[in-house]
């Protein structure tokens, strides 16, 4: 596959989670990591014939302890299942993705791919799992006027003011995490996809 042109990156060795154990010493625990990351790494390099720039994390789980290994091995980008948009100010090697689950319906997945997260300072009220949950109203703002809201990927009904905010109607909403974004129509009819 990789003589085809398919790229081949990096999984880890073992596929088993990169966490510290509780009862792991930092000795076992760095060689642990360079094995996994940095063993799999030459392994594919040799196999491929090619340079091994990007690693996956395991189930999505890192640490910050993850980072200046990666750097020594020469990784340039590193990927969590963080959900969220990648801005230039993003860390390469703490990349988000949006995740695909088996069970998707068509409308979950067109919300994770046409949808931009609005940054939580853009989102009132800012921190959902402190309001009340009845009759709760979201108002979000991207760069680009709103053509639709979704809350948990289930679209909501929504209200464009003039200057683009999308303005909810009430929501009954359970305490706890929930993920708002916006979709934006760029000036000439093409829609962002961020």
């Amino acid at each position: 596959m990789a003589r085809e042109g398919l790229e081949v990156q990096c999984h880890g060795l073992t596929h088993e989670s990169l966490l510290r154990g509780p009862r792991e010493s930092q000795q076992a625990f760095g060689m642990r990591m360079e094995r996994e990351m940095g063993v799999s790494k030459r392994q594919l390099e040799r196999f491929t014939g090619k340079s091994i720039t990007a690693f996956a994390f395991p189930f999505g789980w890192h640490q910050a302890e993850h980072l200046p290994l990666l750097r020594k091995l020469g990784y340039a980008a590193a990927f969590t299942v963080n959900p969220g948009v990648n801005g230039p100010s993003q860390d390469p090697l703490l990349l988000k993705r949006q995740s695909v689950f088996r069970l998707e319906s068509p409308r979950t997945l067109a919300a994770k791919l046409l949808a931009m997260p609005a940054s939580s300072a853009d989102v009132q009220p800012p921190e959902l799992s402190m309001a009340s949950g009845h009759g709760i109203r979201l108002t979000a703002r991207g760069a680009f006027p709103c053509e639709a809201m979704w809350l948990d990927f289930q679209r909501v009904p929504h209200a464009l003011a003039p200057d683009g905010t999308c303005l909810s109607g009430p929501i009954d909403l359970e305490p706890g995490f929930h993920t708002v974004a916006i979709q934006s129509q760029l000036h000439g009819g093409q829609g962002m996809t961020s």
